[in-house]
């Protein structure tokens, strides 16, 4: 997925540690700049009949919530140090998910490895959650598989033993049992 993000990007500025990436309407065949994203735009800079609106910090975290690269997470993570309108960042991903594209899932995932790298919860966490489990059935199949302690994400330990379970499994961590203790995922 990291080689798609720039499929859609129209440039890509690098300046030593800096990088701009420029989209216009579809940001890695993943999300759109939507209509409310547009609203929400802050005007940067004006030449002539030109005017440049930088994105909210609402939906930069959204869109770099969305992407694989690790170095997106700290950012995420330095957005959050900011005041950030986190129901329009729920509203925006709730939005941008479809019936075949459930990136809540994607995005709730990430809301975990932040919250595992800067131990804040974002606000919207447990409303994600609701959707998620709401929408349980259709998780993708590697859903969790990146995020260590899960029972500190998943609060329904039902769940949270499932996708353990489901995990190690695949690892052929799973021994003889059908059912990993769950007093030790909490640690």
């Amino acid at each position: 997925m990291k080689d798609e993000l720039y499929l859609t990007a129209l440039a890509v500025y690098e300046r030593e540690e800096s990088r701009i990436d420029i989209f216009l309407k579809e940001v890695g065949k993943m999300l759109r700049f939507t209509e409310s994203m547009e609203k929400r735009a802050n005007p940067y800079r004006k030449a002539g009949n030109l005017q440049v609106f930088l994105a909210a910090n609402e939906d930069i975290f959204l869109l770099k919530a969305m992407t694989p690269r690790v170095g997106d997470i700290d950012d995420c993570d330095r957005l959050m140090q900011e005041p950030l309108n986190y129901d329009a960042i729920y509203e925006e991903a709730m939005l941008q998910s479809t019936p075949d594209r459930k990136w809540y899932f994607w995005f709730y995932e990430k809301l975990c490895l932040i919250e595992n790298q800067n131990s804040v919860a974002a606000p919207i966490k447990n409303q994600m959650f609701r959707e998620i489990e709401k929408n349980w059935k259709d998780k993708p199949p590697d859903f969790m598989h990146e995020v260590p302690n899960i029972a500190k994400h998943i609060p329904d330990r039902k769940l949270a033993e499932e996708l353990n379970n489901k995990i190690a499994a695949e690892k052929g961590e799973l021994q003889n049992t059908s059912r990993l203790n769950y007093s030790k995922l909490q640690k």
